[in-house]
């Protein structure tokens, strides 16, 4: 049903979902008042929100679809597969806000 790129692609565009980064409040990327790095970590936070929502989603699709395979070890162990792409997307998803959240505190904020 899909493929290890396709898998991968979507997980990792989901890690940017799952954190409910407010990067599209009011005024967030006004050029005007921010700083340019602002403006670059509002985007990337923004970009991690989406690919976690993404792997969040997935991961609720790999259960439903195991639920539904039933008895049929081929869509068993695909719907297995899906849930461990969809974690591991999550995992790096948690991992990555870490690191920027680490780097804005230690090179962009006095």
């Amino acid at each position: 049903m899909f493929r290890k790129k396709e898998i991968l692609f979507v997980i990792s565009a989901s890690a940017f979902l799952l954190l409910a980064y407010p990067a599209f409040g009011a005024g967030s990327f006004s050029i005007g008042d921010k700083l340019v790095v602002d403006i670059i970590n509002d985007l990337i936070l923004f970009i991690l929100s989406i690919a976690g929502r993404i792997a969040l989603l997935m991961l609720v699709f790999g259960g439903i679809y195991y639920i539904v395979s039933g008895s049929n070890p081929d869509g068993q162990l695909k719907a297995k597969k899906l849930i461990t792409y969809a974690i591991l997307g999550i995992i790096l998803t948690l991992v990555s806000f870490a690191i920027v959240e680490l780097m804005d505190k230690f090179f962009v904020q006095p």
